[in-house]
């Protein structure tokens, strides 16, 4: 079914604001320099979103379904099999958009309301690296629990390196490499002592 010419600009429009916050992140967002930049006018944005706080989870639910996709690919394409190549490989993806991942670090600033409309869909993001860094465990032969409790544990690391060192695209900040390296090492030593007693 075709989209209506209003359906079909609000979607183009989506993708527009979305790009210009993946790239500007959420916590300075206003409506005159959004709209400015993306070529409309606050009015129309209101029009087509009803409020800002509806703009703004349209926004995070668009860039989330973009690094969904986007990391199903890379998962895809990396053929990692171990836990730490596919930690590696949740890094690496993170650390190529650390921008747009701004956006996600960046809703703390939105207030505890925001927040908690929000948390679902940041969770939503996370899981597909939560689920592939369990998966590698479990073919080392750790029981699942053990798997997905490690693997909350390696992405509550990753996201903590993003903050720590900063979240923009031209951080000039310390290399978080060696923390991520070390996670690795943390990966690799646990999956061998759970080989050596099973």
């Amino acid at each position: 079914m075709a989209r209506t010419p209003d359906l079909a600009h609000k979607h183009d429009l989506l993708d527009e604001v979305t790009e210009y916050v993946r790239s500007n992140g959420i916590s300075d967002l206003s409506l005159r320099p959004l709209a400015q930049a993306v070529g409309t006018s606050p009015r129309n944005l209101l029009y087509h979103f009803g409020s800002s706080a509806e703009m703004i989870k349209a926004i995070v639910e668009n860039s989330l379904k973009i690094d969904q996709e986007n990391f199903e690919n890379v998962l895809e394409t990396m053929n990692a099999e171990t836990p730490a190549e596919v930690i590696l490989g949740v890094w690496k993806y993170l650390n190529a958009n650390r921008a747009a991942m701004r956006l996600y670090i960046d809703l703390g600033s939105l207030g505890q309301q925001a927040l908690n409309d929000l948390e679902y869909l940041t969770k939503e993001l996370s899981d597909p690296w939560r689920i592939a860094i369990a998966k590698s465990l479990m073919r080392s032969k750790m029981r699942a629990e053990d798997a997905y409790e490690f693997a909350e544990l390696s992405v509550v690391t990753l996201w903590g390196a993003l903050v720590a060192f900063g979240p923009g695209p031209d951080s000039k900040d310390a290399d978080p490499t060696p923390i991520i390296i070390r996670l690795m090492s943390i990966a690799e030593n646990t999956v061998a002592g759970f080989r050596k007693t099973s």
